[in-house]
C-alpha cells in the first residue's frame, strides 16, 4: 500500500471541504486510517487505487498524525494541520526562490519562523505520453512539504511565502501553498490535449514528443553537441592556457573598457573574453569575509579571486554573488572569464558591481582590463522538452486531481511575449482545465494572476498584446488580476519586489475567497461586474 506523495509529514489538508485521502495498493487490499480518533475503511479497487473521504475538516494548528493501515503495511504522518491550501502555479517569476530576493528581503530569510506556513514544491517533470496520476518516485526523493524556518525559506517560492505569510497573519489559520511552476514555461506546456486539438502546431508538437525514440534522440544528439563545443571551448581558449586567472600574470598590454559599456560587435563575437581588476586590500581585513557582487552577466561566467575559482553561473539571469575570504591583503585580482554563446554579451547596467565586507566596499564600476580569449560558433541550441505542449500538465499539474484547494495564483506570461497570438484562447482554456481537474464542479475556484510588468528589456509590443489578452480573460466568473507595472524593473526579466505580487495578490485572495468586503485599488481588478461597451 502507498499513499499519493501529496500526503506527508509536515502537510497541510483542506479545511471547510471534503477532504479525500488515497493512494495505491493490491486489489482487494483493506486499507484502514485513523485521524482524530475517527476510523475510516475501505478497500483498494480494481485498478490498484483507494481513496478515502473525511467530513469537512474544521481549522487546526495542533499537530495531528494520520495512520494509514493495510494488511500489508503501516504508514504514520505527523505534524498535520488543518487549514488553506494554495496552488501557486506559472513560469520562473512564481518559482523564483527566497534565496533570489534575500538582500531586498534580508529580516525575513535571516528570523524566519513560522510553522504554520507550510510549502510544497512539485518537482520538474514532463510527459508526453499519459496524465499522470502521481509524481515519479525518482523525482520525488528529497521532495517534503517545508515549514518556515531559515534552513528552509532559501529555496521557496519568494511570491508563495509572502502569500502565505499576508492570508496567516491575516485570518490566522494555516497556509499551505503546492508550487507548480517552471522557469522559461510557455502556456501550451501547462494545457491538457483536449485543450490544443484545435491548434495544429501545438497538437503536432505535442504528438511528435509522445514518440520516447524521438526524446531519446534528441538528448543524445545535443548532449554530444554540447560536449563537443564545451570541448572546444575550453581548448581553444587562450586564458586557460596561459593561466590569465593567476594573480602574477602580466595584463599591462591588455585594452581597457568600463565595465557595462555596451559591446561592441567585434567583442561581442561567440566564445570567450577574459577580464581583470587590480584592488588594495588593507590589512584590517586579513581573514575576513566578503562578497562579490556582479550583477547578471550574458551569458555564462567562471570568476576567480587570486587565481582561485569562487563561483560560476550557467546563465544569464542569476544575480552573480560569490562568497571570499581574503586570505593575501594587499595588490588582489578578480578575473572574470565570460562565455558569451549567442552573439549578446554584457554586464548588465544599472545591477550591483562591489565587493563588500561587514565594514568596507569596494566598487568596482570604471575600466577593467580586458582580452579575448577564443572565438567560437554560437553554441547548440537545446530542445527544452518542458516547453512544449502539454508536458507538464501530464507530467506535473495532473498528479493533483483529487487533491482539495482553496484557489489558485498564477504568474506566467513572459515566454509565450515571443509569439503572442491566441494567448487568451489559451489562457482561458487554461482555468477551466484547471479547474475541471482539480474538481469536476470547481468552475468557481478563485484564479488570481499577475498582468506582466511594463518595464522590461525586450518584446515591448508582444507584451501589450499579452497584457491585453490577460485583462480580457476578467470576463471568466470568479477571476482576479493585478497589475504590476511600477513593479517590474528595466533591466531585469525577474524582478525583486515579490512582497508586492504577493500582497496584490492576498488582497484579491480576500475578496474572491475569503468574501471580505474590500476596495480594490486601481492596481487589482476582479470580474465582479462589468462595463458596458
Amino acid at each position: 500500500m502507498k499513499l499519493h506523495k501529496l500526503f506527508q509529514s509536515n502537510m497541510v489538508l483542506q479545511q471547510g471541504k471534503e477532504t479525500k485521502i488515497y493512494g495505491t495498493g493490491k486489489p482487494n487490499e483493506k486499507i484502514e486510517i485513523i485521524f482524530q480518533n475517527k476510523t475510516y475503511k475501505t478497500a483498494v479497487n480494481k485498478k490498484g487505487f483507494w481513496l478515502i473521504k473525511f467530513a469537512k475538516l474544521k481549522v487546526s494548528k495542533s499537530n495531528n498524525s494520520l495512520i494509514v493501515k493495510s494488511t500489508s503495511n503501516q504508514i504514520t504522518l505527523h505534524n498535520i494541520l488543518i487549514g488553506d491550501i494554495w496552488l501557486a502555479g506559472g513560469q520562473s517569476n512564481m518559482q523564483l526562490t527566497m534565496e533570489r530576493t534575500k538582500y531586498m528581503f534580508p529580516d525575513e530569510v535571516e528570523k524566519a519562523n513560522n510553522p504554520n506556513i507550510r510549502i510544497f514544491t512539485i518537482p520538474e517533470n514532463y510527459n508526453f505520453q499519459t496524465e499522470q496520476n502521481d509524481f515519479d518516485n525518482n523525482l520525488q526523493k528529497n521532495v517534503k512539504w517545508l515549514d518556515i524556518q531559515p534552513q528552509t525559506i532559501k529555496q521557496i517560492s519568494a511570491v508563495s511565502y509572502f502569500f502565505a505569510k499576508e492570508l496567516n497573519c491575516k485570518f490566522n489559520i494555516p497556509i499551505g501553498i503546492i508550487v507548480c511552476a517552471i522557469g522559461g514555461t510557455p502556456i501550451a506546456a501547462w494545457l491538457p490535449k483536449k485543450a490544443i486539438l484545435d491548434m495544429p502546431a501545438l497538437k503536432k508538437e505535442a504528438e511528435h514528443y509522445k514518440n520516447p525514440d524521438a526524446i531519446k534522440t534528441i538528448i543524445k544528439s545535443e548532449s554530444a553537441a554540447e560536449l563537443e563545443y564545451y570541448h572546444q571551448l575550453n581548448s581553444s581558449d587562450k586564458g586557460l592556457k596561459q593561466t590569465w586567472y593567476k594573480l602574477t600574470y602580466n595584463d599591462s598590454k591588455w585594452h581597457k573598457r568600463n565595465l557595462t559599456q555596451p559591446f561592441n560587435k567585434s567583442l561581442a563575437k561567440t566564445g570567450s573574453i577574459w577580464f581583470r581588476k587590480t584592488i588594495i586590500i588593507p590589512q584590517k581585513l586579513q581573514n575576513k569575509e566578503a562578497y562579490l557582487f556582479l550583477g547578471t552577466i550574458i551569458d555564462e561566467d567562471y570568476v576567480y579571486f587570486n587565481g582561485k575559482l569562487i563561483g560560476t553561473t550557467s546563465y544569464r539571469y542569476p544575480p552573480r554573488n560569490y562568497k571570499i575570504r581574503f586570505s593575501k591583503t594587499g595588490k588582489c585580482v578578480i578575473t572574470i572569464r565570460l562565455i558569451n554563446h549567442y552573439g549578446l554579451a554584457e554586464f548588465t547596467p544599472g545591477k550591483p558591481y562591489f565587493l563588500s565586507t561587514d565594514n568596507q566596499a569596494f566598487c568596482l564600476d570604471g575600466k577593467w582590463k580586458y582580452k579575448r580569449g577564443t572565438i567560437l560558433p554560437p553554441k547548440p541550441k537545446q530542445t527544452f522538452l518542458t516547453y512544449m505542449a502539454t508536458s507538464l500538465y501530464n507530467g506535473m499539474f495532473s498528479p493533483l486531481a483529487n487533491f482539495n484547494i482553496k484557489g489558485i495564483i498564477f504568474y506566467q506570461g513572459e515566454s509565450d511575449a515571443i509569439s503572442p497570438n491566441n494567448y487568451y484562447k489559451k489562457f482561458t482554456r487554461l482555468i477551466y482545465s484547471w479547474r475541471e481537474k482539480l474538481n469536476k464542479t470547481a468552475q468557481q475556484l478563485p484564479f488570481i494572476y499577475v498582468q506582466l510588468p511594463y518595464q522590461i528589456y525586450t518584446y515591448n509590443e508582444n507584451w501589450n498584446s499579452i497584457r491585453d489578452q490577460q485583462t480580457k480573460a476578467l470576463e471568466i466568473e470568479n477571476t482576479g488580476m493585478i497589475l504590476s507595472q511600477d513593479i517590474g524593473e528595466y533591466n531585469d526579466l525577474h524582478p525583486q519586489n515579490k512582497y508586492l505580487i504577493a500582497y496584490r495578490l492576498s488582497r484579491l485572495a480576500r475578496k474572491l475567497a475569503y468574501n471580505e468586503t474590500i476596495q480594490l485599488t486601481p492596481f487589482e481588478y476582479s470580474n465582479t461586474f462589468k462595463a458596458e461597451n
